[in-house]
This record gives C-alpha cells, sequence and structure tokens, in this order.
C-alpha cells in the first residue's frame, strides 16, 4: 500500500467498552467515498480556516455521518459543503524533526511540518505508543524545554482549543483511522498553552501512589468517607461565589481570567475527585459516566433559563458533550497513570470552559418535573400507539444537516441514551450527591437534551439564520 492508503485505512469502529456503535446503512460505496474524501482533506487543507484559528471539522462531520448511516451521496455534499470555506494547506518553513520538535509549537506555520512529523511516526511505531508519549511523557511536557526555556506542555494543547485536538485525535482512535490521528496530534502542536494551572507539572513528576499520599495530608475534607462525585464538584462550585468569569463576555478573556482567579481552586476539586485507581477499569468506568452525564447536564441545563420553549443551545457547551465521546477510545489506549491524568484533566478543563461561560445554574428538579417533549418531533407510525422511536427522527435529521455540529452533538446524545437510558430517578449513586435535584433525574435526559437541540436548530432554520447555536 501507498503511504496515504497506510494512513487512511477502511476505518474499523473500536470494539471497547463505552465506544459507540456505528448504526446500519454503511456500505462499500460510502465507505470507500469517506475515504477518499478523508484524503483529499489530509492533502488539501490546514487544520485552521481562517486566521482567527477557527477550526476545520470535516473530518468530524464526514465520520460522525458516516457511523451514522449517511450514503455517499450525502458524505460528498457535507465535503463539497464544508471545503468551501476551508485554508489551502501550505508548506511549512521548515520540517519537524525530534531535534527541533519544541521549537515550532504553537505556531500554525507549522501545521503541514508537525503533520508529515507524526504520518512518519506512526507508520512506524504503534499508535498508543505515539499518543502515550507525545501527549503524556514528562519529556513532551514539562521534563524539556525549547531555546527560549519553554516546556512543550502537550497534554495542555491537546485538551486546547475547546477540546478540538483532542476530538480529531478521538475520531482517528474510534475508528483506527492513523491519518486522522496524525491531523489531532499536529492540531494539538499548533496550539496555545493557557492551562498550565490545572495542569502543572506536579502531575507528570508525581507518581499515583505521591499523589494520593499528599492527598491524604493536605487536601479535602478528613471527614469525607465516599469517593466525591462530579455533581458534588459542580454543586460546591456553584455555591462558591469566588467561582465567576469576572462579568468578561469575551470567551477567551473570560477563560484567561478563569485559569487565573480560579484555577488552583478548580485544580483542588478535581484533585480530591480524581482519588481513584486507574488501574481498576470499574472503577475508571464509573468516573467517565459521571463526567459524561456531568457534561450533558452542563450543556442542557444551562440552556433552560427561558423554558423549554426558549431553549438556548450553547455551542460553547455542547462541546463538553461532543469531546467526552472520545474519552472510552482514548483511555484504552494508556497506560494506567496516563489515563488518570487524562480523566483528571478533562475533567478541569471541562469546568474552566463551564465557569467561564458564566458558571449558569443547573435546575434539576424543575425540568425533570415536566414530561418528555416528543410532542411533534416524531412521524406517526401504523403502530397502535401512532408513535415510533423519537431517536429515528433526531437522528435523520442531524445527519444531513449544514452544520457540522449538531450531527455530532446528537449521536454523543444517542450514544449515552442507549447506555444510561434505563436509569431511574433516587438511585443512590446520585441522590447522595450534593447537586440539588440529582435525586430527580433519570436517563431521559439524553433524549431530552436531543428533542430541544433539534427544536433550537430548526429554530434558526425557520428564521433564515446561518448560524443554528447560541453564544
Amino acid at each position: 500500500m501507498s503511504s496515504i492508503s497506510q494512513l487512511f485505512p477502511n476505518p474499523s469502529p473500536s470494539r471497547f467498552p463505552g465506544v459507540p456503535s456505528v448504526l446500519p446503512g454503511i456500505t462499500p460505496e460510502s465507505t470507500e467515498t469517506l475515504r477518499g474524501l478523508l484524503q483529499d482533506d489530509y492533502l488539501k487543507h490546514h487544520v485552521f480556516m481562517n486566521d482567527r484559528n477557527f477550526h476545520n471539522h470535516i473530518a468530524h462531520h464526514v465520520l460522525a455521518a458516516w457511523a451514522l448511516g449517511a450514503d455517499e451521496e450525502v458524505i460528498q455534499a457535507i465535503y463539497d459543503q464544508d471545503r468551501k470555506s476551508q485554508k489551502a494547506a501550505f508548506e511549512s518553513p521548515e520540517p519537524i524533526t525530534r531535534g527541533n520538535y519544541n521549537e515550532h509549537l504553537g505556531d500554525g506555520s507549522f501545521y503541514n511540518a508537525y503533520l508529515k512529523y507524526f504520518s512518519e511516526v506512526l507508520q512506524q511505531t504503534d499508535v498508543n505508543a505515539v499518543l502515550e508519549e507525545h501527549v503524556f511523557s514528562s519529556d513532551f511536557n514539562f521534563g524539556t524545554k525549547n531555546k527560549a526555556g519553554k516546556n512543550p506542555e502537550m497534554l495542555a494543547r491537546f485538551v486546547g482549543g475547546l477540546f478540538h485536538p483532542m476530538i480529531q485525535t478521538g475520531y482517528g482512535f474510534e475508528f483506527n483511522i492513523p491519518g486522522v490521528v496524525a491531523e489531532g496530534l499536529a492540531q494539538a502542536a499548533v496550539h496555545g498553552v493557557g492551562d498550565t494551572v490545572i495542569i502543572p507539572a506536579s502531575l507528570f513528576s508525581e507518581s499515583l501512589d505521591a499523589r494520593f499520599h499528599k492527598l491524604e495530608i493536605n487536601g479535602g475534607d478528613k471527614r469525607e468517607t465516599k469517593p466525591l462525585h462530579a455533581f458534588t464538584v459542580l454543586a460546591r462550585l456553584m455555591k462558591d461565589q469566588k467561582i465567576n468569569n469576572g462579568g468578561v463576555l469575551d470567551l477567551l478573556e473570560a477563560y484567561k481570567l478563569v485559569m487565573e482567579n480560579c484555577g488552583e481552586t478548580i485544580l483542588k476539586y478535581t484533585t480530591e475527585w480524581a482519588r481513584f485507581d486507574p488501574a481498576d477499569p470499574k472503577v475508571v468506568e464509573v468516573k467517565l459516566e459521571e463526567l459524561q452525564w456531568t457534561n450533558v447536564l452542563v450543556y442542557f441545563m444551562s440552556g433552560l433559563k427561558g423554558g423549554r420553549k426558549d431553549f438556548k443551545a450553547d455551542f460553547f457547551t455542547m462541546h463538553l458533550v461532543t469531546s467526552s465521546l472520545f474519552l472510552p477510545s482514548l483511555l484504552a489506549a494508556l497506560s494506567p497513570p496516563s489515563k488518570h491524568l487524562l480523566i483528571r484533566t478533562y475533567f478541569s478543563v471541562s469546568l474552566a470552559w463551564w465557569i467561564a461561560r458564566g458558571k449558569p445554574s443547573v435546575d434539576v428538579t424543575s425540568f425533570f418535573a415536566g414530561p418528555v417533549p416528543v410532542n411533534g418531533t416524531v412521524n406517526e407510525s401504523e403502530s397502535k400507539s401512532g408513535k415510533s422511536n423519537p431517536w429515528f427522527g433526531t437522528i435523520q435529521h442531524a445527519v444531513p444537516h449544514p452544520d457540522e455540529h449538531l450531527v455530532k452533538c446528537q449521536r454523543s446524545l444517542a450514544h449515552y441514551a442507549s447506555l444510561y437510558g434505563s436509569r431511574k430517578k433516587g438511585e443512590p449513586d446520585f441522590s447522595e450527591t450534593e447537586l440539588p435535584g440529582a435525586d430527580k433525574m433519570d436517563g431521559t435526559l439524553f433524549l431530552r437534551a436531543a428533542l430541544l437541540t433539534t427544536e433550537r436548530v430548526k429554530r434558526g432554520q425557520k428564521d433564515g439564520a446561518l448560524w443554528y447555536w447560541d453564544q
């Protein structure tokens, strides 16, 4: 096989626990179209669409649609639409090697060079080992410096940019496509760093045992007998009036302010929450479930201040939902210490974005007191009830939709509904947390979120708007 064929084989969805299943509809024709378009994007487009560093979402969009059963015509139409707004690829000033790797981090003009670097490395080295070394090792974080005295901090870059490098890499791992992994890691390399306070050097220099021992001596409430739940962290941060974005409207400026004023508090809570054994798959599964529920809750409940009819589908917290989908694929590739780093870091950054968005309150009780808003969202069938599975219409609406984020969001919510949809109200792990109303929450969360997201997007279409999300 040629080099490009090795980088872009037929996608083969991972079989690891927690990874989404693909839906019926995949054909040889749709798969061949997908492969060709992924290669075309790899060769022709930059990671950033413009000088404001908006991200190229082509791989996300076509892979999500393919996984939900889109045919080759839909996949081609998605590509034809999305490529119009892309920046053309261009040669970097010089190649990237192991020797000069640290010198050009954060510089978008070196994306092509980092892409070539990772493409070559991934054809010579196991993909899991490449991720482990280049994102989670000490050398690629705080163990080395460039000529200007700066550390590479690759983990911070990996979860930077509202998780876009992690999302891109996650798609590559989920579907076993090395070329998409290379794009994600190269994307991480050209992102900036602004999270050092919540991703400090100590995380890479201490063993897990040392981290836990320090926590026993210095951290947390000594009376705490049960593991800290993510809902409780959310509740405590909501109560703390010192935790805020300072009223700053510009999101990037607000995020910087949160890092400066709230970063140490976020780190304190996530350190306490992350007191678990990452070598125990069952414990990791519990923490993963907490993260996925929490991020969906933050996105969904934050949009309900105006009630169901005026649901706000927040563009930024929506990324907390779509990024969380890739945690299982990435965690399956990592050693226990690196699993621990990813889980706690991901939670810290998620909380920081939520606070930067104004720390919107989460009123669980009032919303779950109402019915699931399915009226008018499903097609009639010949069944006695006259109703079909509401997810069918939701997915059918999302797959051909022109907005690249909708299909990713609905795919994530549908997957979580398949995992957690049977949860009943009042189960102890939720009801015993400090989050008000957690005992009223059940597995309908994901369907409720998906249906109201669909309604919000349709409002945008009806008004003739080209933008479907709220900011």
